[in-house]
């Protein structure tokens, strides 16, 4: 049986009148949410489901006011304006959807797109009711376009606008006003911004401009991730999900050959998947194992005086080779969930699995370096890659990049 919590609200001005607010599946991720009678948002909804959480998620308050304080009443009252009355269901990973049955609404809102929306709600907060309002319908308007109409009047708040960054960068104080969140936007920002661009950069002085500024940035971005690289290794306490986390930030800068990354959850799939799929240049799929730097490689067999696989390894290698048989097996429903999420071909065929684990300074002389080559070449379409040759060679592309010879100017 799945274990049950409850959330309840308790009146400061009666100790004895106390409310039920939440009451939460955490087995099934499921909470069931009420509004108090006394909420201004009571009059357009009773009652809110949400599904993906074991606790009562970011947006909602826990006193039984209902979604968001001081802006999320727009959005529900909105709702209400347009459809009456109606039932409300935010997901996590659910798409925004509504539906008539039996004359009243079926509501769906996707939670990560409806905590944005509150988000910006509460930015312009100040700017006026007016504002707040037009934004509101803009969010329901971007979800919903059928039953809600763009209206003239107001700013759309969740989608940029041209000329936006070139009213930004024309700020005074702007660097000196720079958080560290800041430049690291704008770091993470660049390499994307040169790849999407690339076209735009005619002529020979702006070319030659851009270069040497993605050259900087490169080796700029690179010093930073070998640094943190470096960190975490010589830490030694880092559990597998950060690993699995930090290879999934930078598996492109690992191995430039992957034009994309599909997270598991936004692809639909179930069974034996790892949490992020790399996609290369090609359109095809590769599965990733993370397992850790200290992780166990191999054991030796006296008797017979070679080395074999651990038991951790040995493990990791079968989950692999899961992966990769549910991907070959989920091949045309990976392929299709992708094209209509993405709108990409990619190829399923014959995954290549890579397990990161150990490091080289376990392989212990010439013999168990030997073993560990020929147990690795001996696997069908899997590979065991240590963490320090990882790191090793983005040290040695760095120093290529820092190091490349510039074209001298002709006299």
């Amino acid at each position: 049986m799945s274990k049950q919590k409850t959330i309840n609200y308790t009146n400061p001005k009666d100790p004895k009148d106390i409310r039920l607010v939440a009451n939460i599946n955490i087995g099934r991720k499921r909470v069931e949410y009420f509004v108090r009678n006394e909420a201004p948002q009571h009059q357009w909804i009773k009652k809110i489901i949400i599904n993906g959480f074991d606790r009562l998620p970011a947006g909602f308050t826990k006193d039984g006011s209902g979604l968001a304080k001081g802006t999320g009443y727009l959005i529900v009252k909105g709702l209400y304006e347009k459809l009456g009355e109606f039932d409300l269901n935010v997901s996590l990973k659910a798409k925004n959807s509504t539906k008539k049955i039996e004359g009243r609404h079926k509501v769906v809102l996707n939670y990560l797109d409806l905590k944005q929306a509150i988000e910006v709600l509460r930015e312009i907060k100040n700017e006026g009711y007016q504002t707040l309002k037009n934004s509101a319908n803009d969010y329901l308007n971007k979800v919903f376009p059928r039953i809600f109409k763009k209206e003239d009047t107001g700013i759309d708040k969740f989608t940029y606008q041209k000329n936006q960054i070139t009213k930004l960068l024309k700020r005074n104080g702007l660097f000196e006003n720079f958080s560290d969140n800041d430049i690291q936007a704008v770091i993470d920002f660049f390499p994307a911004f040169i790849k999407h661009f690339k076209g735009r950069f005619k002529g020979k002085k702006k070319l030659i401009g851009i270069l040497n500024s993605k050259e900087a940035a490169d080796v700029f971005y690179l010093d930073r991730v070998i640094g943190e690289f470096d960190k975490k290794l010589k830490a030694k306490t880092h559990s597998e999900q950060n690993w699995q986390k930090f290879f999934r930030t930078y598996i492109q800068v690992f191995n430039p050959t992957y034009a994309t990354i599909f997270e598991k959850k936004n692809i639909s799939l179930s069974g034996a998947f790892p949490d992020f799929v790399p996609i290369d240049i090609y359109g095809y799929l590769d599965i990733y194992e993370i397992k850790k730097p200290n992780t166990k490689l191999l054991i030796l067999d006296r008797s017979r005086k070679n080395y074999y696989w651990s038991s951790e390894l040995s493990k990791a290698i079968s989950q692999v080779e899961n992966y990769i048989d549910s991907a070959v097996r989920l091949g045309p429903s990976i392929r299709e969930n992708i094209k209509k999420i993405e709108d990409i071909d990619i190829k399923v065929v014959k995954p290549r699995g890579f397990i990161i684990a150990g490091a080289r300074g376990q392989l212990k002389g010439e013999k168990m370096e030997d073993d560990f080559r020929i147990l690795n070449e001996s696997m069908k379409n899997i590979e065991i890659i240590l963490f320090d040759d990882i790191l090793n060679n983005l040290k040695s592309l760095f120093e290529r990049i820092k190091n490349s010879p510039k074209k001298k100017k002709k006299k």
